[in-house]
């Protein structure tokens, strides 16, 4: 069968190949860059004891109440990635090859956001014809996950001390109230 057909499989081979190389020659290189981010649901080591702390106040400072995939859907919010979309579309018109992006089609298209399997460790992965605009993306995007956690850590940190303090005046009262009784029956 090969022998007989010998001249069109050496003819579609041949537009196969030439095919290829026009395609690979005439389309523009695609770069990436990607990082990791380790996304901790942090745990503590705190003992609840009955007289104190209780199990409120650790949920608010340290985070226990945070399911891991809500926080990779917070973090590949508009909310979050925005700035950098703006910063991409404000270089994209810089260097003359602006195109109508919207933000949707640009996160599907040039980011991948992706949990690691059986893991907390998210792998971020921007892809774009720029080779110049790859790093300082990443950059921002690094920057602005930080920013995120360090602004709902103190965030959790803000609320446990509040609680500490409305926690205070209730047992300074009764500590009052309870010297007063000590007083009276001495």
């Amino acid at each position: 069968i090969f022998i007989r057909n010998k001249r069109l499989i050496g003819l579609f081979s041949t537009l196969g190949i030439i095919s290829g190389l026009v395609i690979s020659f005439s389309s523009k290189k695609v770069w990436e860059g990607t990082f990791q981010i380790v996304i901790s649901e942090s745990k503590s080591n705190i003992p609840i004891n009955s007289n104190g702390i209780d199990s409120f106040l650790l949920a608010k400072v340290t985070g226990d109440n945070k399911k891991l995939s809500t926080e990779v859907e917070i973090l590949k919010s508009p909310s979050i990635l925005m700035e950098i979309f703006n910063f991409v579309q404000d270089e994209k018109i810089k260097s003359g090859s602006f195109s109508n992006l919207d933000f949707n089609q640009w996160k599907r298209d040039r980011l991948n956001i992706n949990l690691l399997r059986n893991t907390s460790v998210l792998n971020i992965t921007y892809n774009d014809t720029n080779k110049e605009i790859i790093l300082p993306v990443l950059n921002k995007i690094s920057n602005a996950y930080q920013n995120y956690s360090g602004k709902e850590r103190s965030n959790n940190i803000e609320q446990g001390l509040s609680y500490l303090d409305e926690q205070l005046l209730i047992y300074s009262e009764l500590s009052r109230k309870s010297s007063r009784q000590l007083q009276e029956f001495a």
